[in-house]
């Protein structure tokens, strides 16, 4: 009796020890589990924080700036002065000409690429202003045109 009293303790100290460990090894594999959903959870940040510099870095699209053009009547937002397009274009927005669509938040700040935010500028105006928010900055004739602009977003 006394034997198969010791095999049966025997026994179940195995099943114990057995049991134990794949208690440690449960606990281990949460643990892995755990830190591999952070560090998807870190990459997925990532990849949007990267999907957003790329299409914040794509600019204005061309519907954006016609929107612009036309609103501001082709006028510095700033000093005034009217724009004239190279050649006689039939969308002058699209071309390289002497003006600037600035950002009244600037891009420095993440200043969105919206008809609300942009404004039409010369390169003087626009290189001037550099990062400054063009609110703070703007000084001529047709600033009072960029808080109207914003009031009506």
């Amino acid at each position: 009796m006394q034997s198969a009293e010791i095999i049966h303790r025997a026994e179940k100290d195995i099943l114990e020890k057995d049991k134990s460990e794949k208690d440690k090894e449960n606990q281990q594999l949460k643990f892995e589990n755990q830190q591999l959903k952070f560090e998807n959870q870190q990459k997925d940040k990532e990849i949007q924080q990267l999907k957003f510099e790329i299409e914040f870095n794509k600019g204005p699209s061309l519907n954006t700036k016609k929107e612009v053009w036309f609103r501001d009547k082709q006028k510095c937002q700033n000093c005034g002065i009217k724009f004239v397009s190279r050649e006689s274009s039939a969308r002058p927005w699209s071309q390289k000409v002497p003006f600037h669509f600035c950002h009244i938040i600037p891009k420095s700040n993440y200043g969105p690429h919206i008809p609300e935010n942009m404004v039409l500028g010369c390169p003087k105006c626009n290189n001037s202003c550099g990062t400054t928010n063009w609110n703070e900055w703007k000084k001529g004739p047709e600033a009072k045109r960029i808080s109207d602009i914003q009031k009506n977003k």
